[in-house]
């Protein structure tokens, strides 16, 4: 019997291990939300939505990829407000991971 739950205990662990898609889960997530912000228009409703998801995701591992979104898109749109809150974003991207030499 306990080599039978031993076994059951293995088992479950190395499928939770191949299968568990921690890092796959988030890039599925960014895809999706990338897809939606395609899919917007391309004015100030696409800017306002990657404005909301810089300031809701500002940790690893979203952080960069809003911040930098959101500035590159101002920068298209010729937008002096949001490219600045892209900038502020992207700044604090490099502030939270306490690395001095960014």
């Amino acid at each position: 019997m306990k080599k039978f739950l031993l076994l059951i205990y293995i088992s479950m662990g190395s499928f939770s291990f191949l299968f568990g898609g921690d890092k796959v889960e988030g890039i599925h997530y960014r895809d999706s939300l990338q897809k939606v912000i395609e899919l917007l228009p391309a004015d100030s409703t696409r800017l306002s939505y990657l404005e909301r998801m810089a300031y809701c995701h500002q940790y690893p591992p979203l952080d960069k990829f809003f911040a930098a979104s959101l500035w590159e898109e101002s920068i298209r749109q010729e937008n002096a407000y949001y490219e600045n809150l892209g900038a502020y974003y992207m700044a604090t991207c490099f502030d939270k991971r306490h690395d001095p030499d960014s």
